[in-house]
């Protein structure tokens, strides 16, 4: 027992011991590798960004933040606003940072040198990455993440995107939430089912909008998205009905749709009712499938008893008409029981009228 007590309590005494030096900041030593990464990352952004780095601890400087534990750099936050014209940048010289989990580069108009992204696929902690309000981040961006197979949330937000959304190569990079809001798409918005692991995705004000009579429209394949919890494609050019309640789509509100003057349905106030061009979508839902096989068990089931009662009934019949002592038998059973029947309520009927007499 005394030996269980004191190994508990010295379990007690480490675990104070590391909260104290994380609250403290005595147990973050920087690693000197990632500090000579940030400084290079500093001079290279020295002549857009007055970075105060200086010491030995870098887990201490501004805009970075290290395990608390192991001292490993693993949020690094260089956003920036407004947007810078264009920094030129050497992707490699982020390769030291291989605990980094979070990346914002926002507003800084960078320009990937070297290797570029191609070569932080050895960056195997990095889940989030910001690249928001870059102008010059184009296309080529996204199958240069495809190497980074840990990335989970990629913020393209009022970057160089244009044209149609290059769904397949975002399916290849498994990520669960795209911001690709006031990017310059055009067009139809996609089948966007392949994107089974997508938990969040904004469209808002990217021009999407494609002819209104045919294309333009919220295409039906959305629905695949079972894991779907934010979405948007608010002031677009979008037509015709929402995915109003189908499936998961009935947790958004009309904020994921509202500027969009052509759209209607719920969750929007406009009724696709009012508009003869245009007819809600009839999807069937789980309730209704269900409902609809209820119905067709009770039709089996009443059609059943039915057809056994006819067949039943007129195959009865037919033996008693080919069998003569079955019948005599039946018929004078029947007058027998109704004779029975007959006296009970006689005699009941004369005790009723003689209690009241004698009262």
């Amino acid at each position: 027992m005394s030996y269980n007590f004191t190994a508990m309590l010295l379990v007690q005494s480490l675990m104070l011991l590391l909260l104290w030096e994380s609250a403290s900041g005595f147990g973050l030593r920087c690693k000197e590798e990632e500090r000579m990464a940030l400084l290079q990352i500093k001079a290279e952004l020295q002549q857009q960004i007055e970075l105060e780095w200086e010491g030995m601890e870098c887990c201490s400087w501004e805009r970075v933040s290290c395990h608390p534990i192991t001292g490993h750099v693993t949020k690094l936050d260089l956003g920036v606003l407004p947007m810078l014209d264009s920094i030129l940048l050497n992707a490699t010289t982020f390769l030291p940072l291989r605990q980094l989990r979070s990346l914002s580069l926002s507003g800084l108009g960078i320009t990937m040198a070297g290797a570029g992204f191609e070569s932080w696929s050895s960056l195997s902690k990095l889940k989030i990455l910001d690249l928001s309000y870059n102008l010059l981040i184009n296309n080529t961006i996204i199958s240069s993440l495809a190497k980074v197979s840990s990335l989970r949330a990629l913020d393209l937000e009022n970057t160089g995107i244009v044209g149609n959304i290059p769904v397949k190569e975002f399916s290849a990079l498994n990520l669960e939430v795209v911001n690709l809001r006031k990017c310059r798409l055009y067009g139809n918005l996609p089948y966007l089912g392949d994107w089974s692991s997508l938990k969040a995705l904004s469209l808002a004000g990217s021009s999407l909008d494609g002819n209104i009579t045919s294309t333009g429209k919220i295409p039906r394949g959305l629905t695949k998205l079972t894991s779907l919890e934010a979405f948007s494609v608010a002031y677009n050019n979008l037509s015709g009905p929402t995915l109003g309640v189908q499936s998961q789509f009935d947790t958004f509100d009309n904020r994921s749709y509202e500027g969009n003057p052509n759209l209607c349905g719920p969750p929007l106030s406009q009724s696709c009712f009012s508009n003869h061009d245009t007819k809600l979508p009839s999807f069937p839902d789980g309730a209704e499938d269900h409902r609809r096989d209820e119905s067709i068990d009770f039709l089996i089931l009443f059609g059943s008893f039915a057809l056994f009662f006819v067949v039943s009934f007129w195959g009865f019949m037919a033996v008693l008409y080919f069998k003569r002592d079955w019948r005599f038998a039946l018929f004078t059973m029947v007058d027998e029981f109704g004779d029975m029947i007959y006296v009970r309520v006689v005699l009941f009927v004369r005790k009723i009228r003689a209690a009241r007499r004698d009262n």
